[in-house]
């Protein structure tokens, strides 16, 4: 008789110690179709009983685990490590859970917990009733609770909504390994580092074309350039002569572009009537500045 074999009797809202795990090594082979070895001894087994937190969830057929149905067949309301018989669990049967065991269209049980790296297991997360027990396997962590393992639990075991995510957006199929999302993360930067290659090397031969007269080899300007923008224009920008200032030219016409009228001279009448007019003190000054009218 398989040891986690249901018994035969069972009904509904019937609480019964089950026995999911017996002590030993077990061999399963995992949906990627790779073998593990789940050592379940006492030491393991006790761990999973101290970390157990009720209630929780019998399905039929592992399904909440494939996505499909989170229909209970029972609830695991208590759980202990047993010395002889290993780990043992108070299932409560819901209606349709007492009537498919008693009806034998089920007959075992399977557990699905996190393992650590040498797959001994860390916390049960769920059972189910089936016709194919497989101590162990890799779960599908789906429920808030379980976002976050027990402190030793493999990142890897955990589902990510972000991973998942991400990998709708890379246009990969849901079952895409780590190693597809890495290698078509490391093809999209290439693609993008290309074209920021391409966006730099067009800049710097447009830098170098328009300094072509500054002396300097146009690659060699272009590879300054691209190491350091800012730093090789002001280095070219300091070769250049500076420009002449230019002299503005004397106008010869004034802004009407009519040549300026002179001021008219004095008549030498009038100009020593002006200087009799004024204060003995001021005729020397005014004669100085006038001499030429007054004698001419």
């Amino acid at each position: 008789m398989n040891p986690n074999e249901l018994p035969d009797t069972i009904s509904a809202g019937e609480v019964r110690e089950v026995q999911v795990c017996p002590l030993g090594s077990f061999e399963n082979v995992n949906a990627d179709g790779k073998r593990r070895t789940q050592l379940c001894d006492a030491e393991a087994l006790a761990r999973v009983a101290a970390a157990f937190d009720a209630p929780v969830l019998v399905d039929f057929d592992h399904s909440s685990d494939e996505g499909g149905s989170t229909e209970a067949a029972a609830w695991i309301e208590a759980l202990r490590f047993d010395e002889a018989r290993g780990l043992l669990a108070d299932f409560k049967f819901t209606d349709k859970g007492a009537e498919a065991v008693a009806g034998r269209r089920y007959r075992f049980v399977s557990p699905v917990w996190h393992a650590d790296g040498a797959g001994r297991p860390l916390k049960l997360l769920r059972c189910a009733l089936t016709n194919r027990p497989q101590i162990g396997g890799d779960p599908i962590v789906n429920s808030v609770r379980e976002h976050t393992p027990p402190e030793g639990v493999p990142a890897e075991t955990r589902k990510d909504p972000e991973m998942d995510k991400l990998k709708e957006l890379l246009g990969l199929a849901p079952e895409a390994s780590e190693e597809d999302v890495v290698a078509a993360v490391t093809a999209l930067k290439e693609k993008a580092d290309e074209a920021d290659a391409a966006k730099q090397d067009a800049a710097a031969e447009a830098f170098a074309n328009s300094h072509k007269d500054c002396g300097m080899d146009a690659e060699a300007l272009k590879n300054a350039w691209k190491a350091a923008p800012a730093e090789t224009e002001a280095l070219v920008n300091s070769f250049k002569k500076p420009e002449p200032a230019k002299v503005p030219e004397k106008p010869l016409l004034n802004s009407l572009g009519r040549t300026p009228e002179l001021k008219a001279t004095k008549s030498a009448a009038d100009a020593r009537a002006e200087m009799a007019a004024l204060p003995p003190a001021e005729r020397a000054k005014y004669y100085r500045e006038h001499a030429a009218e007054i004698d001419g």
